[in-house]
């Protein structure tokens, strides 16, 4: 059995105190210093992990860049330079003269053909006429 005379429970004395207060300082501003470093090395991070990328001026926005429109000989502030109906900057994509207004590649051929064809025969129709 046990003796309750015995037990006791021991204050602690002020050097305990101080020590207690000392190491949860220390514990509070390593926490406090790690979250400034954190925030730190963060936004430093995110800073060097954004990327600039130089974008070519297109003042007619025809997807050729007003350097590339002066190299070619195109006017960089008309989008279809030859007025065919056709922008520059797809011209030059289809291996096309964008200067030249006469100037279509086989398979735009073939499709404004099959327009004019399907046209024409939308033309010829005959009326339906109710006769009863």
């Amino acid at each position: 059995m046990l003796n309750t005379d015995e037990v006791s429970v021991e204050t602690p004395n002020k050097k305990s105190k101080i020590i207690v207060i000392l190491v949860g300082s220390a514990v509070l501003l390593l926490v406090i210093g790690l979250g400034l470093w954190y925030n730190n090395f963060r936004s430093k991070s995110d800073q060097n992990s954004s990327i600039s990328i130089p974008v070519a001026k297109d003042s007619d926005r025809d997807l050729l860049s007003d350097e590339e429109e002066k190299k070619l000989g195109t006017d960089p502030l008309k989008a279809d330079t030859d007025q065919d109906g056709l922008e520059d900057g797809l011209e030059v994509s289809e291996g096309l003269d964008p200067k030249n207004p006469h100037s279509l590649s086989p398979s735009m051929l073939d499709s404004q053909a099959l327009v004019v064809r399907n046209a024409n025969l939308m033309l010829q129709k005959p009326k339906s006429t109710n006769k009863q």
